[in-house]
């Protein structure tokens, strides 16, 4: 061995010091890596342990029992909204409002008015208001079907269903 060290000319007391100062870096290698192993492991204890002496695995059983109670609760959320929509469309939900002089220049103030009130049908009712001369007032109502009245219409109430049939309504 001692030609070898010769031949390429090292001295063997380097190598020594060499082969210590590895074995050195080693040892504080290993030391490091035995303190993070000890963090991990705690971690990872406190992890499984839970909080309120509850265990990973209650904790995880008691997330999906409470996913499963939610998706149940969407179910009929759905369920429930379908219902809505379709009670809606026989809810009164559109307007069109008009409002005039019934009497030109002699009653001023746009007083009377026509009113349609319709559901997503457009069935429903016009009601017409009309402010008398006499100071007097007459209201009038008569049947929507369709966004059509079987009766005739003045101008004002034909103008009342059709702002109130332009009205947009949800739909799902």
């Amino acid at each position: 061995m001692q030609h070898i060290f010769d031949k390429l000319g090292i001295d063997e007391g380097y190598l020594i010091i060499a082969l210590f100062g590895f074995a050195l870096v080693l040892l504080i290698l290993n030391i490091v890596n035995t303190r993070q192993i000890k963090k991990m492991k705690k971690n990872y204890e406190t992890f499984l342990s839970g909080k309120d002496a509850l265990s990973l695995e209650e904790c995880l059983i008691q997330k999906f029992m409470e996913i499963d109670a939610n998706i149940n609760q969407i179910k009929k959320n759905r369920e429930d909204i379908e219902l809505l929509m379709e009670e809606k469309q026989y809810a009164y939900s559109k307007i069109g409002l008009i409002h005039y002089d019934a009497f030109g220049e002699d009653v001023k103030g746009k007083l009377s008015f026509s009113m349609a009130i319709l559901n997503d049908r457009n069935d429903g009712f016009v009601l017409t208001s009309i402010h008398g001369r006499d100071g007097g007032c007459y209201i009038y109502s008569k049947e929507v079907l369709g966004g059509k009245s079987f009766m005739p219409l003045s101008g004002e109430e034909e103008e009342a269903i059709e702002t109130a049939v332009e009205v947009r309504t949800i739909h799902m």
